[in-house]
């Protein structure tokens, strides 16, 4: 292959494509230079109309993959988030999810049993739960794996195993700084949305039900009618006059 300002030689175009892959895409080249810098060095080296068509190319690419990126963030899933806590006084010691879900302690926090093995939901569930990662890195298809994605007509992207697992990583995926929160998520996709009943899962597992210290009273009294109809327990939170923690006292009989 000619290496003339009118053409792209072997090695320019593996030092390109490695510049944008990952270590177990690559070939030929073990430590290539970031994507830009190599662009542009080759880019510069050639005639005015080769030029012209790399910057044609680059452009039709980064349009690309901007539709295929933007398709997968339409993959339609339905995300609830949790928090697992050892027991209520860890509940308790977290006042800053208090503060930043319930409203300022003006809200509730409900307690959900896993023991629905009887339900018909089991398998659904058990599935759908996982376990937040916290992390400083954020999930990412790769250039290459991007390039092998194809689109349907309506702009529909084709999931592939590959996909799948990037995606759902990328939903359980959340900086180290939120560690405190503890969080589980339930995730369903598209195929299970026939449990949905009008946008929303049945979630009938409910052990009891903690309220804030700053509920409002008609709101604290709607959710001791419901609980007292299902049988199920209410504590009321206070503020500790001892530490920065919460006390739980029971409020139904």
């Amino acid at each position: 292959m000619s290496v003339s300002g009118a053409h792209l030689s072997q090695d320019e175009y593996w030092r390109i494509y490695n510049s944008q892959s990952s270590t177990k895409e690559r070939a030929y080249v073990n430590k290539p230079r970031p994507f830009f810098l190599e662009w542009t060095n080759i880019l510069h080296q050639k005639n005015n109309n080769l030029q012209d068509l790399m910057r044609t190319l680059l452009s039709e690419a980064r349009g690309d993959c901007a539709r295929k990126v933007q398709a997968i963030r339409n993959v339609p899933f339905r995300v609830t988030c949790f928090s697992n806590f050892d027991n209520d006084e860890e509940l308790g010691k977290n006042t800053t999810m208090w503060s930043h879900y319930a409203d300022n302690h003006r809200g509730f926090c409900i307690k959900y049993s896993l023991k629905f093995l009887d339900s018909p939901l089991h398998s659904i569930l058990k599935c759908g739960l996982f376990k937040i990662i916290y992390s400083a890195r954020i999930s990412k298809v790769s250039p290459g794996e991007l390039l092998k994605l194809q689109l349907a007509g309506d702009g529909v992207v084709d999931i592939n195993a590959y996909l799948a697992k990037t995606i759902y990583r990328a939903l359980i995926t959340k900086a180290r700084f939120w560690g405190y929160e503890k969080e589980w998520r339930l995730i369903l996709g598209k195929e299970n949305s026939n449990v949905l009943q009008n946008g929303r899962i049945s979630f009938p597992f409910i052990e009891s039900i903690y309220l804030g210290c700053n509920i409002d009273n008609t709101l604290s009294q709607h959710i001791l009618n419901f609980a007292g109809t299902n049988n199920i327990p209410v504590y009321k939170a206070s503020k500790s006059g001892e530490e920065f923690r919460l006390e739980f006292l029971r409020e139904n009989s």
